[in-house]
């Protein structure tokens, strides 16, 4: 199969963007989705997800496992393991409990919590077996298609974004691995940051841009990027503390 040109591939990238533009709240008044419709998305999931998930309720799913302790946060191969909370184009705040044993969608306000912005931008979801700078396990957004909420997948890390909520010098750190999943145009040619923007210019500030606003003004505060290398500095440290928890 030809590959794609890295102009298209920007630009299939934007449209994620212009596709939940079109569907999402405005930012000033969210409304959650109804819960039946939730259900039946929830229900989609659980009979096409290799974990075997089993909806609870309309805002709690279970997996076979603790979703924190069940799975390694790396493979042999060097790929990292998270599971998918939010998918791809989505706005519905999903998250692992913090004991791992559930997969439950945020209640703000007594509604289902939905993200007053644009769609996510990638998969977003945590890294098991990891505590980050804030306390929770490291959050990581992958590049690609979109997968069921809840699956544990495998990416390649290229990069970390460095964050601070709240303020920008003592607020509390807040870092999101990148990595890109097999299946993305980006996949064979990226290897790295410089990868990234060399080869697919416009990425990481799409990314960037983002993270910097979809909480609001005020509320995240960017540091830097740092390479792969640097991410890998945040995994292993991530690994460390939560293995010192236990």
């Amino acid at each position: 199969m030809p590959k794609l040109s890295h102009v298209a591939s920007v630009v299939a990238l934007l449209s994620v963007f212009l596709l939940s533009a079109c569907t999402s709240t405005s930012a000033g008044t969210p409304n959650a989705p109804t819960i039946a419709a939730t259900v039946g998305a929830a229900t989609a999931t659980v009979a096409a997800s290799p974990n075997g998930l089993t909806v609870v309720d309309e805002t709690t799913m279970l997996g076979p496992k603790n979703f924190i302790t069940g799975y390694t946060p790396t493979n042999v191969d060097g790929t990292l393991n998270f599971v998918v909370e939010i998918p791809t184009g989505t706005n519905a705040k999903w998250e692992v409990s913090s004991d791992g044993t559930k997969l439950a969608w945020e209640i703000k306000n007594g509604k289902p919590r939905v993200i007053a912005y644009l769609g996510y931008v990638g998969n977003y979801g945590m890294v098991p077996q990891t505590t980050g700078g804030d306390g929770d396990t490291l959050d990581v957004l992958a590049l690609g298609p979109t997968l069921e909420r809840g699956t544990l997948a495998q990416a390649k890390l290229i990069a970390v974004l460095k964050y601070r909520e709240d303020d920008p010098t003592t607020g509390p750190e807040d870092d999101k691995l990148l990595a890109i999943l097999p299946g993305s145009p980006l996949y064979a040619e990226v290897n790295s940051l410089q990868d990234l923007d060399t080869k697919f210019p416009g990425v990481s500030t799409i990314v960037s841009t983002w993270f910097n606003n979809y909480k609001g003004p005020n509320a995240m505060f960017f540091q830097s990027y740092g390479d792969a290398a640097a991410a890998q500095v945040v995994l292993d440290a991530a690994v460390k503390a939560f293995a010192a928890k236990q």
